[in-house]
């Protein structure tokens, strides 16, 4: 009889779930979502935990989001005594938490025993739906977090770009930078939503040194300056993939040896959960040696003594 109830209990849950998904159409799961629906069951059954009200929450708040570059790098590691598990992802990733319903979540048992370090999830707010999520499982297992990216529009990647050997770029070429990876098209920017918009705005002026009112005008400079001028957009793209490189290349450094302080900090840990964006996979690389390696970073030019 008990098992009866269940049974028919754990239907009327799949079928709610699976209503809210379907009065969505923008956003209607695939096959691999729904065979993730009895494993999220389960577990909240199993655990006496609600895991399917945060997977909830997340879709009504990010139903409208678009996955079109929805990619995954998955890596299991280790570094000394603690088991990794890598999540490299592009932000705004459905597939990220497809993937951790279906193979790590399964497998969290004793939470006191793990840590999840998750790009952004020291913001009190949050464009990334897989961010979102994440935060929201930690809260509701009581595990531990901690942001390993140190960004590459924060204050310090910025100030090593701006103090760097020549040519020198300035805070604006930073931000065009970014721009231009992201609306490398009049279309693609032309295009956005007023909310897709403000959400754009919101995530880079939480990352970077610049308000709300100074990355809008910043667009509107950059689709003046660039997209309604081609030629002048094709010699600059080159000189903005490299500032993103080396934005990227200083953020990873940096990255590296913060995971290797914070992880020296655990205890009682066994499993570390790491998702990231996929640029930032080479903070994880030879992770062994996190716990044995001193960092020295040499970003900034040494100081010329004055010869007056």
């Amino acid at each position: 009889m008990v098992a009866g109830k269940l049974k028919f209990i754990r239907t009327l849950m799949f079928l709610f779930i699976l209503t809210f998904l379907v009065s969505c159409p923008p956003q209607e799961p695939t096959k691999a979502e729904i065979q993730t629906y009895d494993i999220l069951l389960d577990y909240d059954h199993e655990n006496n935990t609600n895991i399917a009200q945060v997977y909830k929450n997340t879709m009504d708040r990010f139903y409208d989001w678009n996955p079109s570059k929805d990619e995954i790098a998955e890596i299991t590691d280790t570094a000394g005594e603690f088991t990794l598990h890598i999540f490299g992802v592009r932000h705004q990733s459905r597939l990220a938490i497809i993937r951790f319903l279906r193979s790590v979540l399964p497998f969290i048992k004793k939470p006191g025993e793990w840590a999840f370090f998750v790009e952004g999830i020291a913001q009190d707010e949050t464009s990334l739906p897989e961010v979102f999520f994440f935060k929201g499982v930690a809260q509701e297992l009581n595990i531990k977090t901690f942001d390993p990216i140190v960004s590459p529009l924060g204050a310090e990647v910025t100030a090593r770009l701006l103090l760097g050997t020549p040519p020198m770029v300035t805070l604006k070429d930073i931000h065009f930078a970014v721009i231009n990876d992201l609306f490398p098209t009049p279309a693609s920017l032309h295009s956005l939503s007023a909310k897709t918009r403000n959400s754009y705005v919101s995530m880079i002026s939480s990352y970077s040194l610049f308000p709300r009112d100074s990355i809008e005008r910043l667009l509107v400079e950059y689709d003046t300056a660039y997209l309604s001028r081609p030629l002048r957009l094709a010699s600059a793209e080159k000189v903005f993939a490299q500032i993103r490189r080396d934005m990227v290349d200083t953020s990873n450094i940096l990255s590296r040896a913060l995971f290797a302080d914070e992880i020296s900090k655990l205890k009682n840990t066994k499993h570390i959960f790491i998702c990231v964006g996929i640029y930032h996979l080479p903070v994880f690389e030879n992770p062994d040696e996190l716990l044995n390696q001193t960092y020295q970073i040499h970003m900034l030019p040494e100081e010329v003594p004055s010869t007056k």
